[in-house]
């Protein structure tokens, strides 16, 4: 398979690698490839998972075992079909993704680490959260917990390390980072990440047809809010 490398994951899933480290054109690869998943509605695909680098997908072996030929290994027959389907790559990377404004309170009642951020970053609060809204983010996977996303695109001032020791409860929506990326949490969790604000947004409704408000490949913003702003969308979600 020509521009990426496959290997199986035990006897049923097969994982895409599109490249070993992290960058915008790897990231790219797999958003357009879980694309052509999407739209290529193959009914031996139970599912998938995009991560940073690969894809993953998970098939129903029965099915693939009444389509193939008797003599054909389901390895080569799952290969040759994504092979195809790779031919058939969106460029167009807005048709499936959304590009989304996330309403986030930068008070200290919600931002329990941003004066430390500050200090690690040599700049004020309000400095840190003006390069915080002022960037663009993408979604690079969904995990950790359902509806989690982890988004690149963190300006450099604001890189930071994980908290030495990890909070035994974050509360959900609160707005945090870590490293090179930032990220929401989506409920209430144990957690290490630095939190510097809290959206009123639900990130994840396990009963909708698609329970996770965003995905990889997802365009996203956040504009400041007030605590009566907070307090008056989380009333009404």
């Amino acid at each position: 398979m020509k521009g990426f490398n496959a290997y199986p994951l035990g006897d049923s899933a097969i994982t895409i690698e599109f490249g070993k480290t992290p960058s915008q054109q790897v990231l790219s690869k797999v958003k357009q490839f879980s694309q052509s998943l999407q739209l290529a509605k193959l009914a031996w695909i139970i599912e998938w998972t995009t991560a940073y680098t690969t894809v993953t997908i998970y098939c129903d072996i029965a099915k693939v075992n009444s389509i193939k030929k008797d003599n054909e290994d389901i390895f080569t027959f799952v290969i040759e079909k994504l092979s195809r389907i790779q031919s058939t790559i969106i460029n167009d990377e807005s048709i499936l993704n959304k590009q989304i404004e996330i309403p986030v309170c930068y008070d200290d009642e919600f931002a329990l680490d941003l004066e430390e951020v500050a200090k690690l970053s040599n700049l004020s609060k309000d400095d840190v959260i003006a390069f915080h809204t002022n960037a663009i983010y993408q979604v690079a996977m969904v995990g950790f917990l359902p509806g989690f996303p982890f988004l690149q695109g963190l300006p450099s001032q604001l890189t930071a390390p994980r908290k030495k020791t990890p909070r035994l409860k974050v509360l959900g929506g609160s707005v945090a980072v870590a490293g090179k990326q930032t990220g929401i949490y989506p409920s209430d969790s144990p957690g290490g990440w630095q939190i510097i604000g809290r959206t009123p947004l639900k990130f994840f409704r396990r009963h909708n047809a698609n329970p996770s408000l965003l995905k990889a490949g997802d365009t996203v913003c956040f504009k400041r809010i007030s605590k009566e702003q907070f307090y008056l969308l989380d009333k009404n979600q």
